[in-house]
């Protein structure tokens, strides 16, 4: 599909068909036409606010409720930086708990 797009054919040689590969991946476009299904999405908006959220994540509403990753409005471009929220989000989650229980372990 890729050859094809780039106009390359049998009688090309290597140089030419790498060129016209290269310039076929540089200029590549698409055209977005609408939103899909967000049962789709890799990566949605919404979720609590974290203004009312402490440092360890622990509500400011609601004592001893702590919440992490998607469960708070926070979004990252893909590539990880979502999953990285996730992880380090929940790393806040249960050091706050630990301190704020250490007493009772």
């Amino acid at each position: 599909c890729l050859l094809r797009y780039a106009g390359c054919s049998k009688d090309d040689n290597a140089a030419d068909k790498i060129g016209k590969i290269a310039s076929a991946i540089k200029t590549f476009s698409l055209k977005i036409t609408g939103l899909g299904d967000s049962s789709l999405a890799q990566v949605v908006s919404g979720g609590l606010d974290v203004a009312e959220f402490d440092g360890n994540l622990m509500s400011k509403l609601v004592p001893n409720l702590f919440a992490a990753g998607e469960a708070l409005d926070v979004d990252g471009d893909c590539g990880g930086y979502n999953l990285q929220w996730a992880w380090t989000s929940a790393k806040h989650c249960a050091d706050g708990i630990l301190k704020r229980h250490a007493a009772d372990i």
